[in-house]
Protein backbone atom coordinates (compact mmCIF):
# COMPACT_ATOMS: atom_id res chain seq x y z
CA UNK A 1 0.00 0.00 0.00
CA UNK A 2 2.75 2.61 0.64
CA UNK A 3 4.06 2.07 -2.31
CA UNK A 4 0.56 2.74 -4.42
CA UNK A 5 0.46 5.70 -2.48
CA UNK A 6 3.45 7.00 -3.57
CA UNK A 7 2.73 6.29 -7.12
CA UNK A 8 -0.89 8.19 -6.45
CA UNK A 9 0.69 11.48 -5.23
CA UNK A 10 3.23 11.13 -8.35
CA UNK A 11 0.48 10.67 -10.77
CA UNK A 12 -2.72 11.95 -9.70
CA UNK A 13 -4.76 11.93 -12.88
CA UNK A 14 -8.24 10.84 -12.77
CA UNK A 15 -7.90 7.60 -15.32
CA UNK A 16 -5.05 6.27 -12.88
CA UNK A 17 -6.93 6.69 -9.30
CA UNK A 18 -9.50 4.86 -10.97
CA UNK A 19 -7.13 2.02 -12.16
CA UNK A 20 -5.00 2.01 -8.82
CA UNK A 21 -8.71 2.16 -6.53
CA UNK A 22 -9.91 -0.54 -8.59
CA UNK A 23 -6.67 -2.68 -8.48
CA UNK A 24 -6.46 -1.89 -4.66
CA UNK A 25 -9.95 -3.46 -4.50
CA UNK A 26 -9.44 -6.44 -6.39
CA UNK A 27 -6.97 -7.51 -3.91
CA UNK A 28 -9.71 -7.09 -1.14
CA UNK A 29 -12.59 -8.56 -2.55
CA UNK A 30 -13.50 -12.32 -2.43
CA UNK A 31 -12.96 -14.28 -5.49
CA UNK A 32 -16.87 -15.22 -5.76
CA UNK A 33 -17.14 -11.42 -6.87
CA UNK A 34 -14.75 -11.38 -9.22
CA UNK A 35 -15.38 -14.96 -10.99
CA UNK A 36 -19.30 -15.01 -10.63
CA UNK A 37 -21.15 -15.59 -14.00
CA UNK A 38 -24.34 -14.42 -11.85
CA UNK A 39 -25.02 -10.35 -12.38
CA UNK A 40 -23.88 -8.36 -9.49
CA UNK A 41 -26.49 -6.22 -7.77
CA UNK A 42 -25.38 -3.61 -5.52
CA UNK A 43 -27.67 -2.17 -2.89
CA UNK A 44 -26.80 0.77 -1.03
CA UNK A 45 -28.68 -0.34 2.22
CA UNK A 46 -30.25 -3.25 3.87
CA UNK A 47 -33.94 -2.59 2.32
CA UNK A 48 -33.77 -3.10 -1.65
CA UNK A 49 -30.61 -5.93 -0.33
CA UNK A 50 -33.11 -7.74 1.58
CA UNK A 51 -35.87 -7.69 -0.67
CA UNK A 52 -33.33 -8.67 -3.81
CA UNK A 53 -31.92 -11.62 -1.68
CA UNK A 54 -35.67 -12.99 -1.31
CA UNK A 55 -36.93 -12.31 -4.22
CA UNK A 56 -34.02 -13.42 -6.75
CA UNK A 57 -32.41 -15.90 -4.55
CA UNK A 58 -29.74 -17.79 -6.25
CA UNK A 59 -29.96 -15.73 -9.41
CA UNK A 60 -27.71 -12.96 -8.58
CA UNK A 61 -25.16 -11.76 -6.23
CA UNK A 62 -26.17 -8.82 -3.73
CA UNK A 63 -23.24 -6.88 -2.48
CA UNK A 64 -24.91 -4.23 0.36
CA UNK A 65 -23.16 -1.20 1.38
CA UNK A 66 -24.14 -0.03 4.31
CA UNK A 67 -24.48 -2.15 7.80
CA UNK A 68 -27.97 -2.53 9.07
CA UNK A 69 -27.36 -1.21 12.36
CA UNK A 70 -25.56 2.11 12.02
CA UNK A 71 -27.25 5.18 9.86
CA UNK A 72 -26.34 5.23 5.80
CA UNK A 73 -24.92 9.01 6.75
CA UNK A 74 -21.82 7.38 8.90
CA UNK A 75 -21.43 5.04 5.92
CA UNK A 76 -17.16 4.86 4.66
CA UNK A 77 -16.29 3.95 1.42
CA UNK A 78 -14.53 0.95 0.91
CA UNK A 79 -12.49 -0.03 -1.75
CA UNK A 80 -13.96 -3.72 -1.81
CA UNK A 81 -17.39 -1.95 -2.31
CA UNK A 82 -15.95 0.57 -5.27
CA UNK A 83 -14.99 -2.74 -7.01
CA UNK A 84 -18.00 -4.44 -6.50
CA UNK A 85 -19.89 -1.09 -7.63
CA UNK A 86 -17.57 -1.12 -11.10
CA UNK A 87 -18.86 -4.64 -11.85
CA UNK A 88 -22.90 -3.81 -10.65
CA UNK A 89 -25.94 -5.08 -13.64
CA UNK A 90 -28.05 -2.92 -11.16
CA UNK A 91 -27.49 -0.55 -8.47
CA UNK A 92 -30.98 0.46 -6.10
CA UNK A 93 -30.63 3.61 -4.17
CA UNK A 94 -33.11 5.41 -1.76
CA UNK A 95 -31.60 8.94 -3.01
CA UNK A 96 -30.73 10.48 0.32
CA UNK A 97 -27.50 8.68 -0.03
CA UNK A 98 -26.88 10.12 -3.14
CA UNK A 99 -25.01 13.51 -2.56
CA UNK A 100 -23.52 11.98 0.82
CA UNK A 101 -21.24 9.60 -1.08
CA UNK A 102 -22.92 7.23 -3.88
CA UNK A 103 -22.30 10.07 -6.81
CA UNK A 104 -18.68 9.91 -6.32
CA UNK A 105 -18.47 6.19 -5.82
CA UNK A 106 -20.21 5.90 -9.18
CA UNK A 107 -18.01 8.53 -10.61
CA UNK A 108 -15.02 6.57 -9.66
CA UNK A 109 -16.33 2.74 -10.20
CA UNK A 110 -17.25 3.78 -13.62
CA UNK A 111 -19.57 0.97 -13.50
CA UNK A 112 -21.64 0.50 -16.08
CA UNK A 113 -24.98 -1.25 -14.28
CA UNK A 114 -27.86 0.67 -14.50
CA UNK A 115 -28.90 3.01 -11.41
CA UNK A 116 -32.31 2.45 -10.31
CA UNK A 117 -34.08 4.78 -7.47
CA UNK A 118 -36.30 3.27 -4.97
CA UNK A 119 -38.70 4.92 -2.22
CA UNK A 120 -36.88 6.46 0.39
CA UNK A 121 -39.29 5.60 2.94
CA UNK A 122 -40.46 1.69 3.65
CA UNK A 123 -41.19 1.47 7.00
CA UNK A 124 -45.00 1.22 6.43
CA UNK A 125 -46.82 -1.42 4.74
CA UNK A 126 -47.52 1.19 1.92
CA UNK A 127 -44.49 1.72 0.94
CA UNK A 128 -42.97 -1.38 1.79
CA UNK A 129 -45.27 -2.14 -1.09
CA UNK A 130 -43.65 0.22 -3.60
CA UNK A 131 -40.49 -0.88 -2.46
CA UNK A 132 -41.28 -4.80 -3.69
CA UNK A 133 -42.78 -3.29 -6.47
CA UNK A 134 -39.63 -1.19 -7.71
CA UNK A 135 -37.38 -4.24 -6.80
CA UNK A 136 -39.25 -6.42 -8.61
CA UNK A 137 -39.76 -4.67 -11.86
CA UNK A 138 -36.10 -3.82 -12.04
CA UNK A 139 -35.41 -7.58 -11.49
CA UNK A 140 -37.30 -8.38 -14.31
CA UNK A 141 -36.99 -5.71 -17.05
CA UNK A 142 -32.87 -5.03 -16.31
CA UNK A 143 -31.68 -8.26 -15.69
CA UNK A 144 -34.43 -10.23 -17.25
CA UNK A 145 -35.01 -12.55 -14.17
CA UNK A 146 -38.63 -13.29 -13.30
CA UNK A 147 -39.46 -12.71 -9.51
CA UNK A 148 -43.09 -12.30 -10.19
CA UNK A 149 -44.19 -15.55 -7.70
CA UNK A 150 -42.19 -14.17 -5.28
CA UNK A 151 -42.71 -11.00 -5.20
CA UNK A 152 -46.68 -11.48 -5.23
CA UNK A 153 -46.06 -13.67 -2.23
CA UNK A 154 -43.66 -11.29 -0.35
CA UNK A 155 -46.68 -8.65 -0.86
CA UNK A 156 -49.43 -11.16 0.63
CA UNK A 157 -47.27 -10.99 3.43
CA UNK A 158 -47.00 -7.67 4.01
CA UNK A 159 -51.45 -7.10 3.29
CA UNK A 160 -51.26 -9.28 6.27
CA UNK A 161 -49.16 -7.00 8.19
CA UNK A 162 -51.19 -3.85 7.26
CA UNK A 163 -54.44 -5.70 8.10
CA UNK A 164 -52.93 -6.66 11.94
CA UNK A 165 -52.03 -2.87 11.83
CA UNK A 166 -55.17 -1.44 11.25
CA UNK A 167 -56.92 -3.67 13.64
CA UNK A 168 -54.38 -2.29 16.20
CA UNK A 169 -55.08 1.50 14.97
CA UNK A 170 -58.68 1.10 16.19
CA UNK A 171 -57.67 -0.46 20.06
CA UNK A 172 -59.04 2.23 22.52
CA UNK A 173 -55.41 1.27 23.98
CA UNK A 174 -53.48 2.41 21.39
CA UNK A 175 -55.42 5.32 18.86
CA UNK A 176 -54.85 8.72 19.72
CA UNK A 177 -52.56 8.19 22.37
CA UNK A 178 -49.59 11.09 22.70
CA UNK A 179 -46.08 10.29 21.61
CA UNK A 180 -42.93 12.19 20.45
CA UNK A 181 -41.41 10.39 17.69
CA UNK A 182 -38.18 10.68 15.85
CA UNK A 183 -38.52 12.38 12.62
CA UNK A 184 -38.15 9.13 10.39
CA UNK A 185 -40.73 7.08 12.12
CA UNK A 186 -43.52 9.37 12.14
CA UNK A 187 -45.45 8.00 9.21
CA UNK A 188 -45.06 4.31 10.72
CA UNK A 189 -46.66 5.84 14.12
CA UNK A 190 -49.25 7.86 13.00
CA UNK A 191 -50.52 4.99 11.03
CA UNK A 192 -50.58 2.67 13.96
CA UNK A 193 -53.22 5.32 15.36
CA UNK A 194 -51.05 7.21 17.60
CA UNK A 195 -51.09 11.23 18.08
CA UNK A 196 -47.39 12.52 17.36
CA UNK A 197 -47.37 15.28 19.27
CA UNK A 198 -43.59 16.66 18.48
CA UNK A 199 -40.55 15.09 16.59
CA UNK A 200 -36.88 15.18 16.13
CA UNK A 201 -34.18 14.81 13.66
CA UNK A 202 -30.70 13.45 14.53
CA UNK A 203 -29.19 13.56 17.49
CA UNK A 204 -26.13 16.01 15.61
CA UNK A 205 -28.85 18.49 13.93
CA UNK A 206 -30.37 18.64 17.75
CA UNK A 207 -29.15 21.97 20.08
CA UNK A 208 -30.12 22.45 23.83
CA UNK A 209 -33.28 24.62 23.04
CA UNK A 210 -34.48 21.74 20.37
CA UNK A 211 -34.61 19.03 22.99
CA UNK A 212 -36.04 21.59 25.70
CA UNK A 213 -39.28 22.62 23.51
CA UNK A 214 -39.32 18.93 22.86
CA UNK A 215 -39.79 18.11 26.50
CA UNK A 216 -42.05 21.06 27.49
CA UNK A 217 -44.39 19.94 24.71
CA UNK A 218 -44.58 16.43 25.49
CA UNK A 219 -45.08 17.32 29.45
CA UNK A 220 -47.86 19.43 28.02
CA UNK A 221 -49.96 16.74 25.83
CA UNK A 222 -49.17 14.15 28.29
CA UNK A 223 -46.42 11.90 26.27
CA UNK A 224 -46.76 8.19 26.71
CA UNK A 225 -44.08 6.89 24.60
CA UNK A 226 -40.97 8.57 22.61
CA UNK A 227 -40.82 6.26 19.94
CA UNK A 228 -36.58 6.24 18.78
CA UNK A 229 -34.92 4.80 15.82
CA UNK A 230 -31.72 2.37 16.58
CA UNK A 231 -30.07 3.15 13.35
CA UNK A 232 -29.65 6.68 14.40
CA UNK A 233 -29.01 6.72 17.88
CA UNK A 234 -30.89 6.49 20.71
CA UNK A 235 -29.47 8.36 23.79
CA UNK A 236 -31.42 11.51 23.30
CA UNK A 237 -34.86 9.85 23.28
CA UNK A 238 -34.07 7.68 26.38
CA UNK A 239 -32.91 11.68 27.85
CA UNK A 240 -36.39 12.67 27.19
CA UNK A 241 -38.41 9.77 28.19
CA UNK A 242 -36.59 10.14 31.31
CA UNK A 243 -37.18 13.90 31.44
CA UNK A 244 -41.16 13.43 30.74
CA UNK A 245 -42.08 9.93 32.42
CA UNK A 246 -42.54 8.36 29.21
CA UNK A 247 -42.05 4.60 27.89
CA UNK A 248 -38.67 4.91 25.78
CA UNK A 249 -39.24 2.33 22.84
CA UNK A 250 -36.15 1.95 20.28
CA UNK A 251 -37.60 0.58 16.65
CA UNK A 252 -35.13 -0.46 13.57
CA UNK A 253 -35.30 1.34 10.25
CA UNK A 254 -33.62 -1.42 8.50
CA UNK A 255 -33.86 -5.06 7.77
CA UNK A 256 -31.41 -7.49 9.59
CA UNK A 257 -30.04 -5.00 12.34
CA UNK A 258 -32.24 -7.00 14.91
CA UNK A 259 -32.81 -10.55 14.94
CA UNK A 260 -36.18 -11.72 12.98
CA UNK A 261 -36.57 -8.71 11.28
CA UNK A 262 -35.07 -10.13 7.90
CA UNK A 263 -37.93 -8.93 5.51
CA UNK A 264 -39.65 -5.63 5.49
CA UNK A 265 -42.69 -7.16 6.72
CA UNK A 266 -41.31 -8.83 9.55
CA UNK A 267 -39.61 -5.47 10.53
CA UNK A 268 -42.82 -3.70 10.22
CA UNK A 269 -44.23 -6.34 12.20
CA UNK A 270 -41.65 -5.90 14.79
CA UNK A 271 -41.98 -2.30 15.02
CA UNK A 272 -45.19 -2.77 15.47
CA UNK A 273 -45.09 -5.19 18.80
CA UNK A 274 -42.35 -2.75 19.90
CA UNK A 275 -45.28 0.01 20.35
CA UNK A 276 -47.83 -2.09 21.73
CA UNK A 277 -44.98 -3.62 24.44
CA UNK A 278 -44.38 0.17 25.00
CA UNK A 279 -48.00 1.27 25.60
CA UNK A 280 -48.56 -1.63 27.82
CA UNK A 281 -45.35 -0.91 30.21
CA UNK A 282 -46.45 2.67 30.08
CA UNK A 283 -49.60 1.33 31.17
CA UNK A 284 -48.49 -1.03 34.12
CA UNK A 285 -46.25 2.34 35.07
CA UNK A 286 -49.29 4.23 35.61
CA UNK A 287 -50.89 1.23 37.86
CA UNK A 288 -47.93 0.87 39.32
CA UNK A 289 -47.47 4.98 40.94
CA UNK A 290 -51.11 5.05 41.53
CA UNK A 291 -51.01 1.43 43.77
CA UNK A 292 -48.09 3.23 45.06
CA UNK A 293 -49.99 6.37 45.81
CA UNK A 294 -52.56 4.66 47.12
CA UNK A 295 -50.45 3.41 49.66
CA UNK A 296 -49.06 6.07 50.88
CA UNK A 297 -52.37 7.78 51.03
CA UNK A 298 -53.30 4.83 53.01
CA UNK A 299 -50.06 5.17 55.09
CA UNK A 300 -50.96 8.66 55.60
CA UNK A 301 -54.36 7.90 57.15
CA UNK A 302 -52.71 5.19 59.21
CA UNK A 303 -50.20 7.78 60.73
CA UNK A 304 -53.18 10.10 61.52
CA UNK A 305 -55.03 7.28 63.25
CA UNK A 306 -52.08 6.54 65.45
CA UNK A 307 -51.58 10.50 66.51
CA UNK A 308 -55.40 10.45 67.36
CA UNK A 309 -55.23 7.33 69.17
CA UNK A 310 -52.21 8.00 71.02
CA UNK A 311 -53.69 11.21 72.15
CA UNK A 312 -56.90 9.74 72.83
CA UNK A 313 -55.02 7.06 75.22
CA UNK A 314 -52.94 10.22 77.11
CA UNK A 315 -56.16 12.44 77.57
CA UNK A 316 -57.92 9.40 79.12
CA UNK A 317 -54.79 8.63 81.25
CA UNK A 318 -54.94 12.12 82.64
CA UNK A 319 -58.29 12.24 83.64
CA UNK A 320 -58.00 8.49 84.93
CA UNK A 321 -54.93 10.15 87.26
CA UNK A 322 -56.70 13.09 88.05
CA UNK A 323 -59.60 11.03 89.47
CA UNK A 324 -57.44 8.96 91.04
CA UNK A 325 -56.50 11.64 93.05
CA UNK A 326 -59.97 12.95 94.33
Amino acid sequence: MKNISSLIKNRATPLFLVTVFLIAAASQVPGVIAQTDKPIVVCTTQVAGAVVKEMAGEQVDVVILCNPNICPAFYDVTPSDVYGLSNAKLVFYHGFEYDMWLKGMIETSETEGEIVVIPDVWNTPVKAKETITAVAESLTEILDIDVSKKADAMLVEVDAVADEIQDIAGNTNVRGKPVVCMAWLTGFATELGLDVVASYGTPLTLSASDISAIVITAKEKNAILVIDNLQSGIDVGANIATDIGASHVVLSNFPGAVPGTDSLAELIKYNTNQILDGVDEYQNLMELKSEITNLQTNMLLYQVIAIVLAIVIVVETVIIAARRRK
